[in-house]
């Protein structure tokens, strides 16, 4: 079946064309016949796709599942600083995302707790192209939790209304030290991204570098009048027959932590090759 797509054509109307139909031109239709279209979602104004559903098998690029795993691990390690739980291993369920000079990510995905119960929670995590790849994340919700046995509730799982939990002002000194291995496997996938572009003028498939091989070196904390400053190094390893291990070196400003997460991802370059 062909792609059927809907558009607003500025006077209020939409145009709607069908790839299937047999049709030699888009027709114009109003509003109100919309209902016989495909539906269109809107998030803050904009039209939203579903670019990823594990459930019925709509699959994204590899490299693209690596971004959104690490800005997803990074969400639930925020909810667990907030929430004093331990939750980890994320797994996506469901990605929509809505695109207008910047992308809104709607993430659903599964975490573990320490007893291996499956939770399912869902966040929002906004994207901003500009001169630093800059990250917002807000505040990851409770979606539902299951046992990863016979689906019945679990005791350990977290409260299920967390709208009345504190919010945490105070937080570990090492927290963000912690989570320096999650911010550089994305620093590092924003690198293979532009790498990619550099050489082919398109993304691929994989990323050059295995994001599991991943091992930060070095973590520094730089004074900054914008936030907490990072200069993060670390090595991860080639994709290819080589396994050559490549050293980098990163500097993450983090803003804000709570209530949402914000961090910009800057200077990211080469520093050595083994």
């Amino acid at each position: 079946m062909g792609r059927t797509r809907t558009k607003n054509d500025g006077r209020g109307l939409y145009i709607r064309s069908d790839k299937a139909s047999t049709r030699k031109r888009s027709s114009i239709i109003g509003p109100g016949a919309m209902r016989k279209a495909r539906r269109v979602h809107f998030y803050l104004g904009l039209p939203t796709r579903k670019i990823y559903d594990a459930l019925k098998n709509k699959k994204l690029r590899p490299i693209y599942m690596d971004e959104y795993v690490c800005l997803t691990e990074l969400a639930i390690r925020l909810y667990n600083i907030k929430e004093h739980t331990q939750f980890s291993q994320v797994k996506l369920l469901k990605i929509v995302a809505a695109q207008g000079g910047y992308w809104v990510n709607l993430i659903t995905f599964e975490a573990l707790s320490p007893l291996g119960d499956a939770t399912v929670f869902k966040t929002t995590i906004t994207q901003f192209f500009r001169q630093y790849q800059k990250i917002e994340i807000k505040p990851v919700e409770l979606k539902c939790s299951q046992s990863g046995h016979n689906g019945e509730n679990s005791k350990q799982d977290p409260p299920l209304d967390i709208a009345q939990q504190p919010v945490i002002k105070t937080f570990p000194a090492n927290t963000l030290e912690d989570m320096a291995p999650f911010l550089s496997q994305y620093a590092l996938v924003m690198y293979d991204m532009d790498e990619s572009l550099a050489r082919t003028g398109n993304i691929k498939r994989e990323a050059f570098h295995s994001i599991s091989s991943l091992k930060v070196v070095k973590v520094i904390k730089l004074d900054a009048e914008e936030g907490t400053l990072y200069q993060v190094t670390f090595t991860a390893s080639l994709r290819d027959e080589s396994k050559n291990v490549e050293t980098f070196e990163t500097h993450i400003c983090v803003p804000t932590l709570f209530p949402t997460m914000i961090l910009e991802v800057r200077d990211f370059k080469m520093i050595k090759r083994d």
